[in-house]
């Protein structure tokens, strides 16, 4: 279960974790940029992380000040494996200092798949999908 609002720019967010995420737990991570009158979304990048090693990992990765941000504000897990647990996300803000300063002004889509196996193979077992839409000045 996934419960998300965005009041103001700021998230919060709770989640109901039923089973145990495992090491090996995979990320799809699509970034996706909107610029001025524009309707559609075009994929600037997208990349697969193993979601454990890169916790592990983080202090060499450029998403860390994304996951530190994230475990001031919730109840995120900093090692592995994740817990059948309530996880929450309180007051959450896209803050300027998060996205690197050469990114274009736009609208932009983060998409993040979270599944175990092989993404888009017949084994892959789909655990969440989470989208995160901000505008950057």
């Amino acid at each position: 279960m996934l419960d998300e609002d965005l009041i103001n720019g700021t998230v919060f967010n709770d989640c109901q974790l039923i089973e145990r995420l495992d090491p090996g737990v995979r990320c799809h991570l699509e970034f996706q940029l909107r610029i001025a009158n524009s309707k559609i979304y075009q994929s600037l990048f997208d990349f697969d992380i193993d979601v454990c090693g890169t916790i592990i990992a983080l202090k060499d990765h450029f998403l860390k000040s994304w996951y530190r941000s994230l475990l001031k504000y919730g109840n995120f897990m900093e090692n592995c494996p994740f817990h059948p647990d309530h996880y929450y996300l309180n007051g959450w803000q896209l803050e300027p200092a998060l996205f690197p300063k050469y990114l274009y002004p736009g609208d932009y889509k983060i998409i993040a798949f979270i599944y175990n196996g092989q993404y888009k193979k017949k084994n892959m077992d789909f655990v969440l999908e989470l989208q995160l839409e901000t505008t950057v000045l």
